[in-house]
């Protein structure tokens, strides 16, 4: 009998915090994946079966060849630039050509692609996510009010979505993201914690958040992907939790107690304006010495007074979608500390 040809998948960004969880599932879920990254970035370890394909996303031409040589059937369009300490202008202009130049090469390379998966963020809700009512959070059809360049950058890639609506394309909208390997979202406070840079809760910690697991992310995707129903749809990822930031922080000081690291947490709260000129300062301090900031100003935007940051992730759950990680007291963030501990991050 021939041989049966493996359904084969496009994964962007396969060297971040995402994108080799994606690559991982894909694989054991018997694809053929095509991983690709920029070529200057840190390599990171893949499955062996895997194909990387070094390609700068924002290069249409590069994207225009490996588009067509691979044409693959699922792409996963993950890649994008997750830092709040960067020109505006450059992070508006590179993620809204990462994502323009994909889309386009799909459509003029990869015209029989079966599902494409594009990574937008739940922060693109921005403004919305102020004075939410007890009880409540944000569906997919609240309105989308960034508040910062890296928010106004994930915003127009949403848009640059909408106007390939002939592509079968779905969006997710995941929450804070955490787990192994991860360097942004949700892992920025654990990793301050970890330094004991953050030894009091920023702004008193009264805003609530729910959070998401990157294996749920990438469950999700994958989940999504192998729907028709869900194309031209766009979907919120974030657990069931909804704990307040004081909250968060008391817990992971007592993780990290049992792994033993030292955290310490004291009963203040930080005024965010004297955050606000430390991160100042320590931004002029990483210019000049060319690494990056201790602290950005832009996220201590998710400390501002009357924020809530949960969103209602009631349409994927209602597809059948079940979260592995759904809570705080799930396993996850356990498993993420004792992973850090492990790689001697901690």
């Amino acid at each position: 009998m021939p041989e049966i040809k493996k359904p084969t998948a496009l994964v962007t960004g396969a060297y971040g915090f995402v994108g080799p969880h994606m690559v991982r599932l894909l694989s054991q879920n018997g694809y053929d994946v095509i991983a690709t990254d920029h070529p200057n970035v840190k390599p990171k370890l893949l499955p062996a079966d895997v194909d990387f394909h070094p390609c700068d996303l924002t290069n249409l031409s590069d994207v225009e060849r490996m588009m067509n040589k691979y044409q693959p059937d699922l792409e996963f369009l993950v890649a994008s630039i997750f830092r709040y300490d960067i020109p505006r202008q450059t992070i508006l202009k590179t993620n809204s050509a990462i994502m323009e130049n994909c889309l386009r090469a799909t459509r003029e390379y990869n015209p029989n692609v079966r599902h494409i998966v594009a990574w937008i963020s739940s922060s693109v809700y921005g403004d919305s996510f102020k004075n939410i009512m007890p009880g409540t959070s944000l569906t997919e059809d609240a309105p989308m009010l960034p508040r910062n360049a890296y928010e106004e950058s994930k915003f127009l890639q949403h848009i640059i979505c909408r106007q390939y609506n002939d592509l079968p394309l779905t969006e997710i909208f995941p929450m804070a993201i955490y787990g192994p390997g991860g360097n942004y979202g949700a892992m920025v406070v654990i990793d301050m914690m970890a330094r004991n840079q953050l030894p009091g809760f920023p702004g008193g910690g009264k805003n609530r958040i729910s959070l998401v697991h990157v294996t749920d992310v990438c469950r999700a995707a994958l989940f999504l992907a192998q729907r028709t129903d869900t194309i031209g749809k766009r979907y919120n990822l974030g657990d069931s939790s909804n704990y307040t930031i004081k909250e968060l922080m008391k817990w992971l000081k007592v993780k990290f107690n049992h792994l033993g690291v030292k955290v310490d947490l004291f009963p203040v709260s930080y005024p965010l304006w004297l955050m606000r000129f430390f991160a100042w300062r320590s931004e002029q301090i990483a210019r000049k010495h060319k690494h990056p900031p201790l602290v950005q100003r832009d996220f201590l935007g998710y400390f501002d007074k009357g924020f809530n940051f949960l969103v209602n992730s009631e349409a994927i759950r209602e597809l059948g979608f079940d979260f592995l990680y759904d809570n705080l007291y799930s396993g996850g963030l356990r498993e993420t500390l004792e992973w850090m501990k492990k790689e001697g991050q901690i």
